[in-house]
């Protein structure tokens, strides 16, 4: 962990103490992670706690033997309804251990952290970057989708061309230092 992560709300039974550095964590601990929140860069720095602890997730679970496929398929059969044939559904499986972290991008789509009236904290996103960012990366069409599509609030913006914004995204792998 990035910071020593000290928070208790007992209305949601939510207790947060965990010491900084790399640990095995248990799911009390992996939700406390996931919603911690006072870091110095607010926003910005949960979002990128949240997706390391989604790359060090994903290095566990990209690594198969038998007996793990084994209780992976169990819990898949007693849980997932389909309509894929025990083939192609073996396909997928092979398909999943040939991913690697360095092949994994994650994005945070551009905007800077303001207040509302009342107080609260929020990510305001700048417009036309998050659009073009869309259309490069997760837009599976061949036109752009217009950005009358989104409901994009731009609350607030103080770059007129921000250089902070990192477009092109970073690898799991990148995001643990390998």
């Amino acid at each position: 962990m990035p910071v020593r992560m000290v928070y208790n709300d007992p209305y949601q039974n939510l207790h947060i103490n965990i010491q900084p550095g790399w640990q095995r964590l248990d799911g009390a601990q992996a939700e406390g992670v996931v919603r911690f929140r006072g870091y110095v860069d607010a926003d910005i720095g949960r979002i990128r706690t949240q997706q390391r602890f989604l790359a060090a997730l994903a290095t566990e679970m990209l690594v198969f033997d038998v007996a793990q496929l084994q209780r992976i398929s169990e819990v898949f059969m007693d849980n997932v309804t389909t309509n894929l044939s025990v083939p192609h559904m073996l396909w997928f499986a092979a398909k999943i251990t040939e991913v690697g972290l360095e092949n994994i991008v994650t994005h945070t789509l551009p905007g800077e952290p303001t207040r509302l009236q009342g107080g609260a904290s929020v990510w305001s996103l700048y417009r036309a970057e998050s659009m073009q960012m869309i259309n490069a990366f997760y837009n599976p069409h061949i036109d752009d989708i217009p950005e009358g599509n989104f409901n994009i609030l731009e609350i607030s913006r103080r770059y007129a061309n921000p250089q902070h914004i990192n477009m092109d995204g970073i690898t799991m792998a990148e995001m643990l230092g390998n």
